[in-house]
């Protein structure tokens, strides 16, 4: 999927546990692994009207920091067969990952979804959920267990990716980069379609979704299937192994979280919202809950017309 895979940190134990997939994924690939922190100068010190910066204490910082990602890829390089590359960066934390991302062209941030320290919120209303509502750069969202010590020998494998759809083209935008993913992984696919309350199945009855033989009104479980199958024949034209499901439940977002579960603990990849269907894919919602009640990663993509 990619040549640059990029990883954010902030010193702490819990950021470090996205590093065993993003090498993971970066070995299958062979794409080169870029390690970030960004600097944030100490906070100046007020003296009388005055205000002035602690420079000796800024620099002994920079210092520190660097010297984290230094040490941090020296322990890295002995058990990894790919380029490792660290920066230290200057500015505002999202714009300086956001900046760096798009100049390395990088095609993948691979973060937890939370960390300590400069990301001292690093959750959905913070750091993370700038990134992945505003970066255009498909993002790995990776929930640490900080009663484990994180292992940078291992490599995690992805076995499946689960790809909720709801009809719109919006959700549908996570295809591609799934798709990229999967084939670097050799990962089968579960394409979910949640049938929701009555009333909403009556509700999406009047939308139109696209199925091979054209459009058609109706939201019935055969024609959701359909256009299931429409959607798996597209992926396995890339020699892909494609299970599609449509479920009947009350909760769309319950529904991906119990499949998930059932079906060895794989990857969620989803699209940030779609304008249409059951409930819209926007944080706050459907997509919202479904990363927040993940305890498996979570493939994330936010394109750009959705800005």
């Amino acid at each position: 999927m990619s040549h640059s895979i990029l990883v954010p940190l902030d010193g702490s134990p819990s950021a470090e546990h996205a590093l065993p997939w993003a090498l993971s994924i970066a070995q299958q690939e062979g794409a080169a692994l870029h390690l970030v922190r960004v600097h944030l100068p100490p906070v100046p010190i007020v003296i009388g009207s005055e205000i002035a910066a602690d420079i000796a204490l800024d620099d002994a910082l920079r210092k520190q920091e660097a010297s984290y990602l230094e040490d941090l890829v020296d322990k890295l390089r002995p058990t990894c067969t790919v380029q490792i590359q660290q920066t230290l960066l200057e500015g505002g934390i999202t714009e300086a990952i956001h900046d760096h991302a798009i100049a390395i062209k990088a095609d993948l941030i691979v973060l937890t979804s939370h960390g300590r320290g400069a990301f001292a919120r690093f959750w959905l209303g913070s750091v993370a959920d700038k990134i992945i509502r505003h970066s255009t750069v498909p993002t790995l969202l990776v929930r640490p267990n900080d009663d484990v010590a994180v292992d940078l020998t291992a490599r995690p494998f992805i076995h499946r990716i689960v790809i909720p759809l709801d009809g719109s083209e919006l959700a549908e935008r996570i295809i591609d980069p799934a798709i990229k993913l999967g084939k670097a992984t050799g990962a089968e696919f579960s394409l979910v379609l949640v049938l929701e309350a009555v009333e909403d199945i009556e509700a999406l009855a009047a939308r139109k979704i696209q199925s091979p033989g054209g459009w058609f009104p109706e939201a019935t479980e055969t024609k959701a299937k359909g256009y299931l199958e429409s959607v798996a024949h597209r992926l396995r034209g890339h020699s892909l192994k494609v299970y599609p499901s449509v479920i009947e439940h009350g909760s769309a977002a319950a529904a991906i979280l119990d499949y998930a579960k059932n079906h060895g603990n794989p990857m969620i990849a989803l699209a940030t919202h779609g304008r249409s269907g059951l409930k819209r894919m926007i944080l706050g919602s459907v997509a919202d809950k479904i990363i927040r009640g993940a305890a498996m990663p979570v493939l994330i993509y936010h394109p750009a017309e959705a800005k």
